[in-house]
């Protein structure tokens, strides 16, 4: 009999535990969409909620596939940001899905700048956990914690999108050239909701 109640009792604490962490899953994913949702109102340019539906296997996930295309206005060159900041780019646009570079993304190249001393340059992908902010002058205003922004130059990217923060300044005294090492804010292989930014027209 006890042992019987016992098996019954495990079963129980067993499924609690389960119901314990889907309800908790759930609630961290209704906090994430309450905040697209408030950078989707606090947004000035139009957006596109999208989810991600897969990710191409690699050391950081440098792309991946959601489920908005050409029908929902998704094109190329689209930004695709979270609430956290800027995610990627659209590469690519089907019908009904599109796919996503990361920023991490060696082939990426993004128009940046410090938002504390507007310093700008250009973010560069480097296949690894940190960005390359690159091009800025050897007197470039940039510190370790400063914040980096989408600058809005070459008007592909949006401005004022955050990227990350400083984490190292390295200053070439040869080609009198500053590079920052930028950890972003958005690990691409966490991402789950984003908003595609449609650039404004004229752009």
């Amino acid at each position: 009999m006890i042992l019987r109640e016992n098996a019954l009792l495990r079963r129980e604490v067993k499924r609690l535990t389960a119901e314990n962490a889907r309800l908790a899953n759930a609630a961290q994913e209704n906090v994430r969409l309450r905040q697209l949702l408030e950078l989707k109102q606090n947004t000035p340019l139009k957006t596109i909620a999208a989810e991600v539906i897969s990710r191409k296997p690699s050391n950081w996930f440098a792309t991946a596939t959601i489920n908005r295309g050409r029908r929902d206005g998704v094109s190329p060159g689209d930004a695709v940001v979270d609430f956290r900041g800027l995610v990627g780019q659209i590469v690519e646009a089907d019908l009904l899905s599109a796919r996503v570079v990361s920023i991490t993304d060696p082939s990426s190249a993004v128009g940046a700048m410090v938002r504390r001393s507007r310093s700008s340059g250009v973010l560069q992908g480097q296949a690894s956990d940190y960005l390359a902010l690159t091009y800025l002058p050897k007197d470039a205003d940039v510190k370790v914690s400063d914040v980096v922004v989408t600058s809005g130059m070459g008007r592909v990217i949006p401005k004022g999108f955050v990227i990350g923060r400083v984490v190292r300044v390295m200053r070439n005294l040869t080609t009198g050239m500053t590079t920052a090492l930028v950890r972003p804010s958005v690990r691409f292989d966490e991402v789950e909701h984003v908003l595609v930014v449609k650039r404004a027209k004229g752009q």
